[in-house]
C-alpha cells in the first residue's frame, strides 16, 4: 500500500494490524520513513542559436528541477568534460567556443534527489561575426579623356572591392562596374 499526501522531509512512523470482522490484530513492529523529492523529469531542450565563438541555449523547465546541467561535444551523444551548472534558469549561453565548429548540447535536471535523464539533442555551428559597416571612400577628382573618364579613390578599411555607380543625374547611378 501507498500512503500519499504526505510532506517531504517530515519524518512519518508506520505500523500495520491486520482487520477482520472480529476486530483488529495487535500493531505490527514499528518502522519510519521520511518521503524525499523525487529526481526531476528530463528537460526539453527547445533551441540552440549560434553567435560568435558561443551557442545560447533555450529548455523547457523540468517539473522537480532545482538547478539544470548543460552537457556539450562535438559529436552527437559524446559530451566530454565535466557538464556546466547553471542554475535555476531555463537559458544559458555557452562561450569560448571554435568557430566553424559544429557543437551538439544536452540539458539534465536537478535536485537534491539526483538527476534526470538528458535532454533531446540540439546542436549549433558558431559563426564569425559579420564585418563591420564599411566607411564611404572620398571621390578626388576625376581625370576626364576620349569617352572616358579616369577615377580614384580613397582605400576603406575592410573593403574587398568597390563599385563605381555612374549616370546622366547627379545621385542618379543607373549603370555600375565592380572593381
Amino acid at each position: 500500500s501507498t500512503v500519499t499526501g504526505l510532506t517531504t522531509g517530515t519524518t512519518y512512523y508506520f505500523a500495520v494490524s491486520g482487520t477482520n470482522t472480529s476486530g483488529e490484530s495487535a500493531r505490527s513492529n514499528e518502522r519510519s520513513a521520511t518521503p524525499v523529492v523525487s529526481a526531476p523529469a528530463a528537460p526539453v531542450l527547445s533551441t540552440a542559436t549560434a553567435g560568435d565563438k558561443q551557442v545560447t541555449l533555450t529548455w523547457a523547465a523540468a517539473t522537480g528541477a532545482t538547478e539544470y546541467k548543460v552537457y556539450y561535444g562535438t559529436a552527437a551523444g559524446v559530451y566530454g568534460g565535466t557538464p556546466i551548472t547553471v542554475g535555476n534558469v531555463t537559458t544559458s549561453t555557452v562561450t569560448g567556443l571554435t568557430t566553424g565548429t559544429t557543437y551538439y548540447f544536452a540539458v539534465s535536471g536537478t535536485n537534491t534527489s539526483g538527476e534526470s535523464a538528458r535532454s533531446n539533442e540540439k546542436s549549433a555551428m558558431p559563426v564569425a561575426p559579420p564585418p563591420p559597416a564599411l566607411a564611404a571612400p572620398v571621390l578626388n577628382a576625376p581625370v576626364t579623356g576620349n569617352a572616358r573618364v579616369s577615377l580614384t579613390w580613397s582605400a576603406v578599411t575592410g573593403a574587398t572591392g568597390y563599385r563605381v555607380k555612374y549616370g546622366t543625374i547627379s545621385g542618379g547611378g543607373a549603370g555600375a562596374k565592380d572593381f
